[in-house]
């Protein structure tokens, strides 16, 4: 498949996420809400990659070149690795853990 089809697939992946998730905050359905915001960031992510040349052979794999490839040489902010690192522990409680709730309001 074409890179710039496979790019622009990935990014319309991600927006749909990000809208999915914003109308689950509406709904105040935090677990759902932050499995988008996830998926969101890593179809993003995906797309950036793909027009890079690199390849993450899992999710965390996907973490670890952010950090490596893109935020230790400066190309993206250490804000948005945080963001996504965030992203990824909320994917994984809103998934797994049964006794987790998510705060109302932030509280950064």
């Amino acid at each position: 498949m074409d890179k710039e089809l496979l790019i622009k697939l990935q990014k319309d992946k991600s927006h749909k996420m990000l809208a999915d998730a914003d109308e689950m905050v509406i709904q105040k359905r935090w677990d759902i809400a932050a499995n988008r915001y996830y998926y969101a960031c890593y179809h993003m992510l995906q797309a950036l990659f793909i027009s890079r040349g690199v390849s993450a052979k899992s999710h965390d794999g996907s973490l670890t070149h952010l950090g490596q490839d893109f935020i230790l040489s400066g190309q993206v902010d250490k804000k948005f690795g945080r963001f996504f690192s965030r992203m990824v522990q909320l994917r994984h409680k809103s998934g797994y853990v049964v006794y987790h709730s998510f705060p109302t309001s932030n509280h950064n």
